[in-house]
This record gives structure tokens, sequence and C-alpha cells, in this order.
């Protein structure tokens, strides 16, 4: 519990100050994770964020990451892994 030291014409004064039981950034975070968590379960949602996650070819980009993915769990050169991936994305191949 927070405090507020009131100064007034005599003596200092100690007051306890009630805080807010709810802190907007953690209503928030939870408002989202709700709302996430019900388009999820919904199928219509769970397409709507594929395709916020995976634009396009659904199949072609799938696969550009898991390329992607692959090349940086082999130690390759980040810039290297994204070009090619970026040249999977573009070209197809």
């Amino acid at each position: 519990m927070g405090y507020r030291i009131e100064y007034g014409t005599g003596d200092a004064t100690v007051k306890p100050v009630r805080r807010k039981w709810w802190n907007a950034k953690s209503v928030l975070i939870s408002a989202v994770s709700v709302v996430l968590a019900i388009t999820l379960t919904i199928p219509v949602g769970r397409e709507w964020v594929r395709q916020l996650l995976l634009p396009g070819d659904v199949e072609v980009t799938s696969a550009a990451m898991n390329g992607l993915l692959k090349d940086l769990k082999a130690g390759e050169d980040i810039g290297i892994a994204v070009e090619a991936f970026c040249h999977q994305i573009i070209f197809g191949e």
C-alpha cells in the first residue's frame, strides 16, 4: 500500500493511499488474450489468423517458412536465410 505525505501549516501528516485494484496494461493484455482464444476456437477465426500469419498461397508460404527455420537451425547466416525465404516466396521454388 502506498502513502501520501500532506504538508499543512503545522505538521506533516502521512495518509495511506489505496491503489487501484486493476492495472490498465494487465486488463488490456487479458482482454486481447480472451479475444484471441475465442477467435482461435472458431474455424473462421483460425482461417483468419492463418491468412494473417501466412499471406498469399498458404502452401508456398508454409514451405518457405519451413525452409527458413531449417536454414536457421543449421546455423545459416540470418541474411542468407531470409534472402532464400524471400526468393522462395517470390519465385515459388
